[in-house]
């Protein structure tokens, strides 16, 4: 079981963001990582109403 530190949460291989968009939305601090820069377009994309850069 993980413990909240107050730390961001780190998403390897996150892809176009379908884990890591909908934690950003609840208020948390993400940084998504992925090997594949059209995933992480995609990812920006989708991300564009948040107030955190994604």
């Amino acid at each position: 079981m993980g413990l909240k530190t107050g730390g961001p949460i780190i998403d390897l291989a996150c892809g176009t963001g379908r884990a890591t968009i909908p934690l950003a939305r609840k208020g948390h601090h993400l940084i998504g990582v992925d090997t594949h820069s059209g995933m992480l377009d995609l990812a920006r994309e989708k991300s564009m109403g948040l107030c955190q850069q994604i």
